[in-house]
């Protein structure tokens, strides 16, 4: 969840890196959303260990560059490939 649901439901857990995975995964379980990410109703579970991965790599490269002030990061929807039939 980003953007206006962290505004809204005020679902923020805050780690210093650098992370490992467990710390990750703490850090995520400290969330409302976690319950979402592991799979609820209909919702399929997300990769946990995806997101784990990707988190210990962000918060790597916020020690290895500490100029770095600010990172914003989008969300990228998930797009069908499409198919050009000639």
């Amino acid at each position: 969840m980003g953007g206006i649901g962290v505004e809204l439901f005020r679902d923020v857990a805050i780690g210093l890196p650098p992370l490992n995975q467990t710390l990750a995964r703490r850090i995520m379980e400290e969330t409302k959303v976690y319950q979402l990410l592991k799979g609820y109703r209909n919702v399929p579970p997300a990769n946990i260990r995806l997101l784990e991965e990707i988190m210990v790599r962000f918060s790597q490269m916020l020690v290895d560059f500490p100029q770095l002030k600010e990172v914003q990061v989008e969300k990228e929807e998930e797009k069908k490939p499409e198919v050009i039939e000639e």
